[in-house]
């Protein structure tokens, strides 16, 4: 509704991407706190390790998934990538840092 509003009915096959991409409204913010504790707790190696893992993850999907969907398949490619990312900080926290033990 709102992207109609603003932006005309020519820009109502980007709703579904924006929908996709929303839900790294949850993961971002989160995925950088996690990044943030890695790092004061000294293993920003590890926080660097979820990151570059992530890109790799989403640069493969994006292979697969672009050519098939579009956009959507690269918005789906992101969220799965940032998903991928926050499950690695969360581990490496659980497993590194001794306060999340």
């Amino acid at each position: 509704f709102v992207v109609v509003t603003i932006f005309g009915s020519s820009f109502a096959p980007s709703i579904p991407v924006l929908q996709i991409f929303g839900m790294n409204l949850l993961f971002s913010p989160l995925g950088y706190l996690l990044s943030q504790l890695l790092i004061v707790a000294g293993q920003p190696r590890l926080a660097v390790r979820a990151f570059a893992l992530a890109v790799i993850l989403n640069v493969l999907l994006n292979y697969q998934l672009i050519s098939r969907y579009g956009a959507v398949g690269a918005a789906i490619a992101t969220c799965i990538a940032q998903a991928y990312q926050l499950g690695l900080l969360y581990h490496f926290l659980r497993s590194k840092v001794s306060v999340f033990q």
